[in-house]
């Protein structure tokens, strides 16, 4: 059965309670056609519809549906006219025999319309709840993305913090060496240059003291040369004095007398002449080196 089918049956369903109520009325027998006109409310259906009624009494149908299908306004022509059929047929087997018939089949139509019709409501009922938890699955599948995107954004940022301090711990690490290692290199500089400054120092300390040591050597050896000098000096004048006495007693004494002892004389005389020439001469020597 198609949709438009089921959306025809319900229609019926609105008529139900009518139709009950009219077959009570033909089988009291105590009601006729024109009581039962009214109690169906059948003003509302279309002018160009004429129904013939065996009292050859006619009525007129308005074309105002949507006051007989509350909660139906929306339905097409189709199930309209579906509905202007059903009340022309049941009008026009009001007096009749097989009048029963019809209301039993369509009472039992009815029921199965009511079935259908909640069976329908229960699958469109489903059908929105399927709708809603599509659509909050979509909103949580969009909630999820957003989130897993701001996660994401999150992380890198807090990746990129974590990168940033690590760089700025580094950068602070290296400054850090830079600087030791200046102070260090600064520091060996300054003390080469003392080192430098204290040899120099120590050279011209070791100069000046060597400087004085060959001053006092100098001066020491011309000390022992005036010294030596000034001794042989004496020495030499001593000699002269005993020479000179001993030619003034060479003289003195007879030639012939003596002559033996001044030979002997003379010659240990030149004996210590020579010497003493040969010592002056080792002196001298001494003296110039």
């Amino acid at each position: 059965m198609s949709v438009k089918d089921l959306s025809q049956n319900s229609v019926s369903s609105d008529l139900a309670s009518e139709i009950i109520h009219t077959k009570t009325l033909l089988r009291s027998s105590s009601v006729t056609s024109q009581e039962i006109v009214p109690k169906l409310k059948l003003s509302s259906i279309s002018n160009d519809v004429k129904l013939r009624h065996r009292k050859t009494q006619s009525l007129s149908i308005s074309t105002d549906i949507p006051k007989i299908l509350p909660k139906h306004s929306s339905l097409n022509n189709s199930i309209c006219s579906s509905k202007h059929s059903a009340y022309i047929s049941a009008f026009n087997n009001l007096d009749s025999k097989s009048f029963i018939d019809d209301t039993e089949k369509l009472e039992k139509q009815i029921k199965s319309d009511i079935a259908l019709e909640s069976k329908l409501n229960h699958l469109e009922s489903k059908r929105i709840k399927d709708m809603q938890i599509t659509v909050k699955k979509k909103e949580f599948k969009e909630n999820f993305e957003f989130y897993r995107q701001q996660n994401l954004q999150f992380q890198a940022l807090k990746e990129k913090k974590e990168k940033l301090k690590k760089l700025e711990e580094r950068k602070y690490k290296m400054e850090k060496y830079r600087e030791e290692k200046i102070a260090k290199f600064e520091e060996k500089i300054r003390n080469e240059i003392e080192a430098k400054n204290e040899l120099e120092r120590q050279r011209e300390w070791s100069s000046k003291q060597k400087e004085l040591l060959e001053n006092k050597k100098k001066q020491e050896k011309e000390e022992k040369r005036e010294q030596r000098r000034s001794q042989l000096e004496f020495w030499n004048c001593q000699k002269r004095m005993q020479w000179d006495e001993y030619i003034k007693e060479r003289n003195d004494l007879s030639f012939v007398s003596n002559s033996v002892n001044f030979e002997e004389k003379w010659i240990s005389t030149k004996q210590k002449s020579t010497e003493v020439r040969s010592r002056l001469e080792r002196t001298l020597k001494l003296l110039n080196m």
